[in-house]
């Protein structure tokens, strides 16, 4: 499935390179960047059906249901990024150029949910019986536990995001003092092709013996796939100072705005998470040579 979204977006950048094969001048380069993104935050509202219970005597409970809304801000802290690949000027005329190519993004941001209001509507309401649980004395059945959680290292539970963009950027670029001073703007379209979210938590193992059940406290990490729902095509906007301090190099720095989110939509009628960054770069660019092609191709 990548591999198609790959192909799919590679067909995309050879349409628009094709249909400006009349031009004078193909000029290619490498380049690469680090990539700032600002830190953000939002907040949510997540509305749900569900039941809650209330202790009344040893022997009853009172067991409610109805509409339920939970408040929450998500805060995204982000570290730095970088970018490399491969660009392509197309010119139009002296002044004028049309700039693609194909690059890889690197981001890495941590996701912190602060839970600010919970709210509950009951629509129903009913007295049952109530039955106190048996508790055996031991930890969670344990004839014996070998540590503690407290002498285990401390855990982030908070989900690390880490994924690689495939890139191509489009865009009108202008000579603003030929050689030296070059200004783009337009956008680049991105599509995930590699992500890791990795969370920690403390497990409890249970090894049977002879004298019964030993348990012991260890960390561990799994997967957090709702971290990962990136959105298949995303388009930014953004805008490109390019300075030529070397005849082959040249520096630049960049604007970008995120017009769609990161994320598609959840299922089930979890909350979607929202994440439009707005972020800077700076670089540096090599230019490898150019190539000149007939008006008549």
């Amino acid at each position: 499935m990548k591999f198609i979204k790959a192909i799919t977006l590679l067909i995309i950048q050879l349409v628009v390179t094709t249909h400006f094969l009349n031009a004078q001048t193909l000029e290619f380069s490498l380049n690469g960047k680090i990539n700032r993104i600002e830190n953000s935050s939002n907040e949510n509202i997540q509305e749900f059906f569900t039941t809650s219970s209330q202790v009344l005597t040893d022997t009853s409970q009172l067991v409610s249901s109805g509409f339920a809304s939970s408040t929450f801000r998500r805060n995204f802290q982000t570290e730095l990024g970088f970018e490399f690949g491969f660009g392509l000027d197309i010119s139009l005329n002296d002044r004028l150029s049309i700039a693609t190519g194909l690059g890889f993004t690197y981001t890495e941001l941590e996701i912190q949910t602060e839970f600010i209001d919970f709210q509950f509507n009951a629509v129903t309401a009913d007295t049952i019986p109530y039955s106190p649980p048996f508790s055996s004395g031991g930890a969670l059945g344990c004839t014996r536990t070998i540590n503690t959680i407290a002498s285990l290292p401390e855990i982030n539970n908070e989900p690390i995001v880490r994924f690689v963009d495939l890139s191509i950027p489009i865009g009108i670029q202008y000579k603003v003092i030929p050689g030296k001073l070059d200004l783009q703007v337009g956008g680049l379209l991105q599509t995930p092709i590699y992500a890791d979210a990795p969370r920690e938590f403390y497990d409890l193992q249970r090894t049977p013996t002879t004298d019964g059940i030993e348990c012991k406290w260890v960390v561990e990490e799994f997967q957090d796939d709702s971290q990962k729902r990136f959105s298949f095509a995303r388009v930014s906007l953004q805008s490109v100072v390019r300075y030529h301090f070397l005849k082959n190099v040249s520096a630049e720095v960049g604007i970008r705005k995120m017009l769609n989110n990161v994320y598609r939509e959840e299922d089930f009628g979890n909350p979607t998470i929202e994440f439009r960054p707005l972020s800077y770069t700076f670089g540096f660019s090599y230019t490898l040579g150019q190539k000149k092609l007939n008006n008549d191709i």
